[in-house]
């Protein structure tokens, strides 16, 4: 059967999509910010994995972003949810 996948290669492109509702955001660091930026006016839902921005500042700007939009921001920091041995 068909999952609906669909490939991007152009990020406007992708986030133009009505079906996509969320966006993982795993680019590098230094992309972080004008990628989230992007997907907040778009209105979607974001999971940035860390670090969010690379300075303070940066982090605030891309947080400011989506507030800014009414749209939720998680961080993507998954080890916390294993078991410390």
């Amino acid at each position: 059967g068909s999952n609906n996948c669909r490939p991007y290669d152009d990020l406007d492109a992708f986030l133009k999509d009505p079906e996509m509702t969320a966006v993982y955001i795993a680019t590098p660091p230094e992309s972080h910010l004008e990628v989230a930026r992007k997907v907040a006016e778009a209105g979607k839902v974001a999971y940035v994995e860390k670090p969010v921005g690379r300075c303070a500042a940066e982090t605030k700007a891309i947080i400011d972003a989506f507030q800014k939009h009414n749209v939720p921001i998680y961080t993507a920091y998954t080890s916390r949810a294993y078991a410390r041995t």
